[in-house]
Parts: C-alpha cells; sequence; structure tokens
C-alpha cells in the first residue's frame, strides 16, 4: 500500500482521493501520503426539511445490539413528552420528503462516515448524535463501531510505528483520536451532542421547532459552501488528470494489472493478506 502510494502520489494523471476526514488520516497513516478529501455531497437529494407536527424524532438505524439497547433507553425516557420511532420499523422504503417531515434524527454511527448522514444533511433535517466522550467509551466497552477495523493486523510503516493505531478499541487516547475524525464530529451544526441515553431524551424534549428550524437553516447555509469547495476540488482533479487531452482521449485500461506495471512499475502480489471484517453484525459477532 505504502509503495502504491508513493507511486500514484508522483503521477500527474493520477489522483489519489478519500471519502471522509477519517479515511483521509487512515491512508495517510498506512500508506505515509495524503489523499485529496472529496465527500460525498449526495447531489440526488432534492427534499428539503418540512417538519410535519405529530412526527416522532427518527432514530437512524445501528447494527450493535448495545447501540439499540442503548436507544432504547433513550426512547423510554423520552416518552410521554417526545416521540422517537426507528426510521426502518415505521418505514419499509421511504422518500427524503417523508424523512424531511420529522422534526430530527437521532444518529449512533456503526461506522466512521455513512451516506445516511450526507443525505439528511444535504436536506438541512436537524441531527442528534453522541459526544466524542460517549462515542469513545461505547466503542471500547460494546464495539459499537467496529466496522471502522478493515483488518486489525495491518503492517505499519516504521516512520508511523509510534503513532495512535486506528486498529485498536483498548487504547483511549488513540480510540479517542479517530473517532474525533468521526463524520458527525466533523461536520459543524450536528445538533446538541449528547451524553447519556438521559441526555439525550431531556435534549430532545427542550427542543422547539423554532431552535430546530434555526439549525436546518445553519446545515443548508454550510451546505451550500460546503458544496462549491468540493465541486473545486473535483474541477481541479479532474483538471489535472484530463490536460490537454480532447474528450475520450485517454484510453480505458483494460486490466489493473497491466496498468500498475506499465505506469507505476509495481507489481501487484498474487496472494492478498486476509483483510476480512470479523465483525458479522447481523450475527451478532464484533471483532
Amino acid at each position: 500500500m505504502a509503495a502504491c502510494g508513493a507511486e500514484t502520489a508522483n503521477d500527474t494523471r493520477t489522483i489519489l482521493a478519500a471519502n471522509s476526514e477519517y479515511d483521509v488520516a487512515y491512508v495517510r497513516h498506512f500508506a505515509q501520503v495524503t489523499p485529496l478529501l472529496l465527500p460525498s455531497l449526495a447531489a440526488y437529494v432534492e427534499a428539503s426539511y418540512a417538519p410535519q407536527g405529530g412526527k416522532p424524532f427518527l432514530i437512524a438505524p445501528v447494527h450493535a445490539p448495545a447501540a439499540r439497547n442503548f436507544l432504547e433507553r433513550a426512547k423510554e425516557a423520552a416518552a410521554p413528552y417526545v416521540k422517537m420511532a426507528w426510521l426502518r420499523e415505521l418505514y419499509g422504503d421511504y422518500t427524503f420528503e417523508q424523512l424531511g417531515a420529522h422534526p430530527g434524527v437521532v444518529i449512533l454511527p456503526y461506522t466512521k462516515s455513512v451516506m445516511t448522514l450526507f443525505e439528511l444533511y444535504r436536506m438541512g433535517v436537524p441531527l442528534f448524535a453522541p459526544s466524542l466522550k460517549l462515542l469513545v467509551d461505547l466503542e471500547m466497552k460494546e464495539g459499537i463501531m467496529s466496522e471502522r477495523i478493515y483488518w486489525k493486523g495491518a503492517p505499519v510503516p516504521a516512520s508511523a510505528i509510534d503513532e495512535a493505531s486506528p486498529n485498536t478499541r483498548s487504547d483511549r487516547a488513540a480510540v479517542e483520536k479517530w473517532l474525533r475524525l468521526s463524520d458527525t464530529l466533523v461536520f459543524p451544526h450536528i445538533q446538541k451532542l449528547f451524553d447519556s441515553a438521559e441526555d439525550l431524551a431531556n435534549k430532545l424534549r427542550r427542543a422547539t421547532p423554532a431552535s430546530l428550524a434555526v439549525v436546518s437553516v445553519r446545515m443548508r447555509s454550510h451546505m451550500v459552501k460546503h458544496e462549491a469547495a468540493v465541486r473545486a476540488r473535483w474541477a481541479e482533479a479532474l483538471g489535472r488528470i484530463f490536460k490537454g487531452q480532447r474528450p475520450g482521449g485517454l484510453p480505458v485500461p483494460t486490466s489493473l494489472d497491466d496498468e500498475m506495471r506499465r505506469r507505476f512499475r509495481l507489481e501487484l502480489p498474487r496472494a492478498e493478506p486476509d483483510c476480512s471484517r470479523h465483525s458479522a453484525p447481523d450475527e451478532g459477532r464484533w471483532n
């Protein structure tokens, strides 16, 4: 990975990119190169936040049983003043307009970056997420974000041997450093980071339509600036790749192996490392 990253980083027509702040740091840790941050824009989402009275706060899907138990406690503590409902129990298939009709969505992330957050953020739906302290506690004790760990045995370059590992759940300083890069803690205007199930219930009870509307406006305002910046990065990246080329002028590679040899003098090993995630959320297994 380090050799591939170094070679591609020096090629003028190759862009090494990552989708989140976490992934940028992850690649930099293992490959010793810094990829271009190109987060998702969810530009296909045309719906906007338009809350309707009487709708419950939605709870986004979780994978770990401990995460569900935590949110069930919050749901019980919030009743009867505030209604909370699991998104997948309320809806089978759903439209973005349906999601935008709810006052807000609670997200207890099961990994560092999920597409649902980009979609809801673009709509301006107020989001409630855990504080860094709570997220670290739940990850270390219950492994609620085990899906962020791809391969526990990933070899670390000598230059990064003393850096905090992203693949640990036992070193609090390391877990805190990496979870701080999760989307729910990177994006601004995530509403009212909560420290416990009871704290979440209290924050939902105190959220008024007016305060949620203010947050929604701030989210959409940020998304306008965010999208302009990301599109500018895309334009620069594509300009670099296709500089001096007519449309269709660059041939499409038919073989990754051949292209890696031709352009970067790299031979991909035939024996792939065991990169399997030992997590199996649907079976209740977590590594």
